[in-house]
């Protein structure tokens, strides 16, 4: 198992800045670029735990199990974590922050899930070159977009053969 996906890591921490900004923003530049810089340093440390522990997980069975660890145990702890952090930083806004922060992070999971049971954002043995990840991004990302569907399609012809 890898311990830390860098991949991951980087790619947190780069678009988790932007709310904090935002959020903080009307405090001034120098307490944007805090809450901006405090939020990339910690989401660039514990997401790429939190993205090792998603790829380990990726294909645990019961599945159901896998994806409420991977989606509300890990999550619950780090944005419990992150608001500690910068309540004690004096981060404006916070909660307005903290609010979009958990939305992204239930999206980005979610898109961490799929993308890593398509064997892209993987780290160590099992990952690739970055950008052979970035070539496959567009593909993986259509597919995410297209997994709701597909999966009700699926679910839909499923329940039409058993009747």
């Amino acid at each position: 198992m890898s311990r830390w996906n860098w991949k991951a890591a980087l790619w947190s921490g780069l678009y988790r800045i932007p709310p904090f900004l935002g959020a903080a923003a009307n405090e001034g530049i120098g307490a944007a670029l805090a809450a901006g810089g405090i939020e990339f340093v910690y989401r660039a440390g514990v997401s790429g735990f939190a993205a090792a522990i998603t790829q380990a997980l990726r294909h645990a069975e019961p599945r159901a199990l896998a994806v409420t660890i991977v989606l509300l145990v890990v999550p619950g702890i780090l944005h419990f974590l992150e608001w500690l952090i910068h309540h004690f930083a004096g981060t404006p806004n916070l909660k307005t922050s903290v609010i979009i922060s958990v939305a992204m992070t239930v999206l980005a999971t979610l898109f961490n899930l799929y993308a890593m049971r398509q064997g892209v954002l993987l780290t160590g043995r099992e990952g690739r070159p970055l950008l052979s990840d970035i070539v496959s991004l567009p593909r993986v990302v259509a597919g995410f977009l297209a997994w709701p569907i597909v999966s009700l399609v699926r679910a839909l012809r499923t329940q039409q053969k058993r009747q």
